[in-house]
Formats: C-alpha cells, sequence, structure tokens
C-alpha cells in the first residue's frame, strides 16, 4: 500500500521572492548626434542627466552636477541665468561634490565612499563620475544594474579627447567587467577604434562619412532656420516709416478726443509689439548663427577624421572591396 502524504506550505511568496530586475541606465550628455535616443527610452529606464541637459531632456531620474560653484553659478562658466532655479525646483536627487544648501534635493556626491570601496581615484570628467556611481552601486550597495546606454556622449572634442576620453572609456571596461550590458551608438566614437595588426580602418571611413552625412543635414537645417529669419526681419523694413512719427503726434493731441486716444493706444501697441518682435529675431539671428558655427566646425574636425585614418575624401575615390597594401 502506497500512502501519499501531501503538505500545503504557506507563505511561499515570502520564501521565494520575486527575482528583483536589473536596472537600465541611460547616460545621456550633450551630443548632439545622439543624445536625442534619451528621449526615446520607456518609463523604467532611468535617465541620468548632467549640466545643460535639461535643456532637451524631456525627463530624468537625477542630475549631476559635480563641478564647483564658481562654474555651476555662471561666474567662471557659461550656465543659463535660470540653471540654478531649475536645479532648485527639481523633484528628483541632484548630485553635488559640494552640495549647495538652497537646492532641496541636493545630495552630496560619494566620492570618498567610492575611493573607500577600493576604485580608482581618476575622474576627469562628469561622465566618469556617473559611471563610477553606477559601479559603486551595483557591487557595493547591490542595487544590480543590467545596462548602462551611453546617449549624447561622444567625447571628440579636442579637450575631451586629449584627457576625458580616456577616462570615460576606463571606467566603461570597469562596468563592463562588472557584468553591466552597455550600448553606445554606432555614431559615437567611444570605445571604438582600429584594430592593431590588421589595418582594418573600412568601418571607421564609414563612421566618420555617417557623422559628415549627419552634420551636413545640420547644416542645411541651420541655413535654412537662418534665412528664415533674415526674411522675417527684412519684412519689418516695409512697415511705413510714419508709424512712430504718428504714434507721437497723438501722444501731444487733447486727451478729451476720444478717437485720438484710440488711435494713439493702437498705435503705441503695434510699436510695442514690433519691437518685441525686432528683438526676438536678433536674438533667433545671433543663435543659428552661432549654431551654425559650431557645426561648420564639428565639420571641420569629422573631415580631419577621415584623413588620419587614410580614407579616401569621398565614395567615389573608394573603390569596391577596397584593399590595403599589406605591410
Amino acid at each position: 500500500m502506497v500512502t501519499t502524504i501531501t503538505t500545503t506550505v504557506h507563505g511561499t511568496a515570502d520564501l521565494f521572492p520575486a527575482p528583483v530586475k536589473p536596472r537600465i541606465i541611460c547616460i545621456s550628455g550633450f551630443a548632439e548626434s545622439t543624445r536625442e535616443m534619451a528621449n526615446k527610452e520607456t518609463a523604467d529606464v532611468e535617465i541620468w542627466a548632467l549640466n545643460r541637459c535639461y535643456t532637451y531632456l524631456k525627463r530624468w531620474s537625477r542630475h549631476y552636477e559635480v563641478h564647483q560653484p564658481e562654474l555651476y553659478t555662471g561666474k567662471t562658466g557659461l550656465r543659463e541665468p535660470d540653471y540654478l532655479d531649475i536645479l532648485r525646483k527639481s523633484k528628483t536627487p541632484v548630485y553635488m561634490q559640494v552640495v549647495d544648501p538652497s537646492i532641496p534635493n541636493a545630495v552630496q556626491f560619494p566620492t570618498q565612499a567610492i575611493i573607500a570601496a577600493g576604485f580608482r581615484n581618476y575622474f576627469t570628467t562628469s561622465i566618469a563620475y556617473m559611471l563610477a556611481h553606477a559601479a559603486y552601486e551595483h557591487k557595493v550597495l547591490g542595487q544590480t544594474i543590467g545596462e548602462i546606454r551611453m546617449y549624447g556622449v561622444d567625447m571628440s572634442a579636442y579637450s575631451e579627447y586629449s584627457y576625458q576620453r580616456p577616462c570615460v572609456e576606463y571606467w566603461l571596461g570597469i562596468v563592463e567587467g562588472m557584468g553591466m550590458k552597455l550600448v553606445i551608438p554606432k555614431l559615437s566614437p567611444v570605445l571604438k577604434g582600429p584594430s592593431y595588426g590588421d589595418h582594418e580602418y573600412k568601418y571607421l571611413w564609414e563612421q566618420a562619412r555617417d557623422r559628415i552625412a549627419h552634420l551636413k543635414g545640420k547644416q542645411a537645417e541651420i541655413s535654412a532656420n537662418l534665412q528664415g529669419v533674415m526674411g522675417a526681419a527684412q519684412e519689418y523694413q516695409h512697415i511705413p516709416k510714419e508709424l512712430p512719427e504718428m504714434t507721437e503726434t497723438f501722444k501731444h493731441m487733447e486727451t478729451s478726443d476720444e478717437m485720438a486716444l484710440k488711435v494713439k493706444a493702437a498705435l503705441a501697441e503695434v510699436d510695442k509689439k514690433i519691437k518685441s518682435r525686432v528683438k526676438e529675431l536678433t536674438q533667433a539671428h545671433a543663435q543659428l548663427n552661432a549654431d551654425l558655427n559650431a557645426t561648420l566646425g564639428a565639420f571641420r574636425e569629422a573631415q580631419h577624421w577621415l584623413s588620419v585614418v587614410g580614407a579616401p575624401q569621398s565614395h567615389e575615390q573608394e573603390p569596391d572591396g577596397v584593399r590595403l597594401p599589406q605591410i
């Protein structure tokens, strides 16, 4: 005779809790080539922002301002006039090296704790601090991170390339060595380079050309907007020059004349709107000129990059199945 014993276990959910889903972190920089990818992330992805990223990000989970007060207050660096107000109104943590008591959600960045945990004291850029923080939370605090996505992080400007990019790539190696998956867009040169010995440079040529195509498109867009602003500004040259004189004339008319009062008020309002609009167009013209100059500078840098890796300067110059001479 076989006896079947049935045992009922209560509270199995407590004994075997559901596994915690690894976090997905998106570190968003300011490079226009890929930064908009951050705005397409789903709500379960944490967005880590820094510095001026609030000017384009639709949301962020935390903000990093690790500079000294002289810079982030605008005394020795460029920040928008409302930058501090935005940080003060932030409903997310604001990690700072020097905590500003006027920012309610300011949090002390754990630099010393990170170093004490055995990580290297090597931080030449804000992105390095952010990656180190991810490594610390993952390894020391047990807040498992499964993936880090790097958007808007090109590190292609000269100063960044010379001393900041190696630091970022060092920390990317650390987090990848800890098991975190890295997502780095094709357009970003970070963690990319020719393999020594095999001389396979062609993918770098393609990357440089992709970047040039992006910059050409941006240049065309800015140029079109600039022409539009200039056209709008020129339209105001056709406004009757007599308008200010008429406004001034009606200022001196008897206030008892009801019609004169109405005309005077209407002319004054038109004059006010015209001056306001001309001011807006002047500011837009200056900003577009600055954007265009920056794009042209980046375009020249990308062309320089092509020449450095020895690529043909146009698709027409590159035959199919091109092969580099053997050394």
